[in-house]
């Protein structure tokens, strides 16, 4: 149980997958089997903790199937794996260049990593559009469309897999695709709170710098563009700075709040010195609507399923799963017809 263990799971992006799931079973087995004096802890591999903390094994499982496993996690020396023997020649063979061999397998880990990483992106960009493997396959065919499927989806999924696939320039040996890229460069800008005319600036430097050909966009407000269709939508709501009303329906046209007075938008001070309203409001409420959310959870087949699982699983007599397994429910569905529609 210490030598070689399946590792294949661990690359899989569907955690909701059977796969996956026993893959996590198993490896929490390994880690338990193997653990040090009999401790109920363990270090935690998922992509968000590391390695870094030490939980209860419940807890690892559950972080693993949210976060998924690490990457660059396949020997698993933290948990009890060993590695295969080494005859004696081959160890003093081995022992001068030990550190070079460390540093081989690091450099071998990050280019993995890196090849996984554009890999994901690909399965993103997919995901995103509802494209499942065995499942609409001919995105561009208007006839085979999902009825909850966004409009243009084979216009907007063929174009996100061109900037998935295309090299930041074209002499690029690495995995740096144009759209990897601008996530990443989007990601740094709101990490440490960067202005637009400060990534605007940025990207100038970068189109200079690297060779002929690069696919570096000429300012943020296309490069933001470029991802517009990739993040979840929002509806951008105006509110008063005091927290009394949304500038919605009846108020939308009001550039004042009707309760406390305060200005809808900021003012800025012009070059002569005077204060002048501008269009940025001061206080904006995001909303995430649900029903596109409801929507795309339909298009996923596997979560689709178990969103009407209520409604199709046969009602249990030896144990209690779900409320469909009390007679309680079969008489709400009687009582409710509308209710029962729903599922």
């Amino acid at each position: 149980m210490t030598g070689q263990c399946e590792k294949g799971w661990m690359t899989i992006e569907d955690r909701c997958s059977l796969f996956y799931r026993e893959g996590v079973a198993k490896f929490i087995a390994f880690a338990y089997k193997n653990r040090i004096r009999n401790s109920q802890f363990c270090s935690c591999p998922c992509r968000h903790c590391h390695n870094r903390k030490s939980m209860i094994f419940a807890l690892v499982r559950h972080d693993l199937l949210d976060y998924g496993m690490l990457d660059s996690y396949v020997f698993w020396s933290l948990h009890g794996e060993k590695s295969k023997p080494r005859s004696a020649s081959a160890s003093y063979v081995n022992q001068n260049n030990e550190a070079d061999t460390v540093e081989e397998e690091t450099v071998v880990e990050e280019v993995v990593e890196e090849s996984r990483r554009d890999d994901r992106l690909n399965e993103f960009v997919d995901k995103k559009f509802g494209i499942f493997e065995g499942l609409n396959e001919n995105v561009n065919a208007g006839d085979s469309e999902h009825p909850f499927q966004e409009p243009n989806v084979g216009e907007k999924y063929n174009k996100y897999q061109k900037l998935a696939e295309e090299k930041i320039y074209p002499t690029c040996e690495n995995c740096a695709t144009t759209l990897s890229v601008i996530v990443e460069l989007h990601h740094v800008k709101k990490r440490f709170g960067w202005s637009a005319n400060s990534v605007t600036y940025l990207l100038g430097l970068l189109r200079k710098w690297f060779p002929e050909g690069n696919t570096f966009p000429i300012k943020y407000p296309i490069m933001k563009e470029m991802l517009k269709d990739m993040g979840m939508k929002a509806d951008n709501i105006h509110a008063c700075i005091n927290h009394c009303v949304l500038f919605l329906k009846d108020l939308k046209d009001e550039i004042e709040c009707p309760s406390c007075g305060a200005s809808r938008y900021k003012f800025r001070q012009g070059k002569d010195g005077v204060q002048r309203v501008t269009k940025e409001s001061v206080l904006v409420l995001r909303h995430f609507p649900l029903p596109p959310r409801l929507k795309k959870y339909y298009t996923i087949p596997w979560i689709s399923e178990d969103m009407t699982w209520h409604d199709c699983a046969e009602a249990s007599s030896e144990y209690m799963r779900h409320p469909i397994d009390s007679t309680q429910w079969k008489k709400m569905k009687k009582k409710w017809l509308e209710f029962a529609k729903e599922a």
